[in-house]
């Protein structure tokens, strides 16, 4: 079975190298080497023809592997423009978390803690049987209404300028009195005039759980998964003992040496609201996360345990960012960009690599990242000026 080719660029370096290794070596003593026609050699040194690996192995093997220019070494996710990065994000970052929420989920620690639900009066009760209760109540219409309600109370709390610390209060009001109600619950009074013979806390002990037992937020939260799981193809078996693994696409990590020269830098903090606390507001918005696991830390109550422990079951989001764009050897351009969860870290999180963009469009790249990052436009004259100074294309430009 054939090998596949090399890239056009490694084809170039290793048949420059050949030929460089000696003074007798010509394109037709190499040609016949590798047994190909004498003019493939010259195309390749044009970048227009690719070596196979065999091919490739053999010139290394005789001549040796050649010596790449200096450059700086990263492992990143490679994607062909800006815009397909944020086309294809919302969609990663949902099946990201969900794959995330669901393995956490299905833990043995979790689902010992959801099932003490089921432990009413101080009565020992198989773990299974209450998940299986839990999942019938997840799947109820009341709990279906109640989700709906709070997340419409959280949006209009957030936009009335509630505090997040108030809201996480009226949302656990939201559990106690009726749920035809909600419409009528405030996040910052007490709502003693409401009715709760019908709320969905007394619906739950009905039912044979105590949902008081685990924080609102994660309660919540186990409502929007299990939302996002029925929607999932081919899910087998419940939200707790899922018997096959849900496949997500995954991301290719590349390794990569930059070796073109820096022409812009930009490195800060995404602006967005201090409450928000999260990168790219707007863009990142997967249904699975409200608007309330964006912005409500956990205020556990007296006798209730947060399932997480800590905010970091929430989305992916980040604080600061960091872009480098190079110019190569060829006058095409190549794009980092990089993410941290901490604008003060030197260490990204996630970084991103755009390897060609053609000389004519790279203004309109700087464009697009100056809008989606929300900053300022770099100096076009500077980078003009950079460019020039490394012998790039300028668009429009005399050369004299």
């Amino acid at each position: 079975m054939p090998r596949e080719s090399i890239s056009r660029a490694q084809t170039k370096q290793l048949l420059e190298h050949a030929i460089a290794s000696s003074s007798k070596m010509t394109a037709k003593r190499l040609a016949e080497i590798l047994g190909v026609p004498e003019a493939r050699i010259s195309e390749g040194r044009r970048a227009e023809w690719s070596l196979t690996e065999d091919q490739a192995d053999n010139l290394i093997n005789t001549y040796g592997q050649p010596r790449n220019a200096p450059g700086r070494f990263i492992k990143a996710e490679q994607w062909d423009s800006i815009k397909m990065f944020i086309e294809s994000e919302p969609g990663r970052a949902k099946m990201q978390h969900l794959e995330k929420l669901i393995r956490h989920t299905t833990s043995s620690k979790c689902q010992k803690l959801l099932a003490s639900m089921g432990c009413m009066d101080g009565d020992s009760e198989r773990q299974g049987d209450v998940l299986l209760r839990l999942e019938s109540f997840l799947s109820s219409a009341e709990f279906k209404r109640w989700l709906i309600g709070a997340h419409n109370k959280v949006k209009a709390w957030r936009e009335s300028g509630v505090s997040p610390k108030d809201i996480y209060l009226g949302l656990t009001s939201t559990t106690y009195f009726n749920i035809d109600d909600m419409p009528l619950i405030c996040a910052s009074v007490k709502n003693i005039e409401l009715r709760s013979d019908k709320g969905l806390t007394r619906l739950a002990r009905e039912g044979g759980l105590d949902i008081y037992k685990i924080s609102v937020v994660d309660l919540f939260q186990l409502g929007m998964l299990y939302t996002a799981l029925l929607e999932l193809p081919n899910r087998i078996g419940s939200i707790f003992s899922l018997t096959q693994k849900v496949e997500f696409p995954s991301v290719e990590i590349k390794e990569f040496v930059m070796t073109g020269d820096i022409v812009w830098e930009c490195e800060g903090s995404f602006r967005h609201k201090e409450e928000d606390r999260r990168a790219f507001n707007g863009l990142l918005a997967p249904e699975l996360i409200t608007e309330l696991l964006k912005s409500i830390p956990l205020y556990p109550d007296p006798g209730r345990q947060p399932i997480s422990g800590e905010p970091s079951l929430n989305e992916d989001g980040w604080m600061g960012f960091g872009i480098t764009l190079f110019i190569n050897s060829n006058s095409d351009y190549s794009l980092v960009i990089e993410f941290g969860e901490n604008s003060e870290t030197d260490l990204p999180t996630r970084t991103i690599v755009i390897p060609k963009i053609h000389g004519l469009r790279v203004f309109d790249q700087i464009q697009s990242l100056v809008k989606w990052f929300n900053i300022e436009a770099p100096p076009e004259l500077e980078v003009k000026k950079q460019i020039a100074l490394r012998g790039g294309y300028i668009p429009g430009a005399i050369v004299l």
